[in-house]
């Protein structure tokens, strides 16, 4: 979505346009509530971090970790259900 978006918008394209896109069309569709908390982690993350510094494979794998299989450790947390 985050390359659509880019595409779509161009040089004007930016997170909060995303974000703020991405809302909208969630209350039109139907996405698994687990799925669309990482959605939405993964677009404030980009907010705040940066694109680069967010998508990568062991940030994007610890955050669908995080809300889908609710495992997941890191140095300073742990928990599992």
């Amino acid at each position: 979505m985050i390359a659509a978006g880019m595409t779509y918008k161009g040089k004007e394209w930016t997170i909060d346009y995303q974000i703020k896109y991405y809302e909208r069309q969630s209350e039109v569709i139907k996405i698994n509530s687990k799925i669309n908390s990482v959605i939405l982690e993964v677009y404030y993350r980009i907010k705040e971090n940066g694109i680069n510094n967010t998508l990568k494979p062991k940030v994007l794998k610890k955050t669908y970790n995080k809300y889908v299989n609710c495992r997941w450790k890191d140095e300073k947390n742990s928990f599992s259900f």
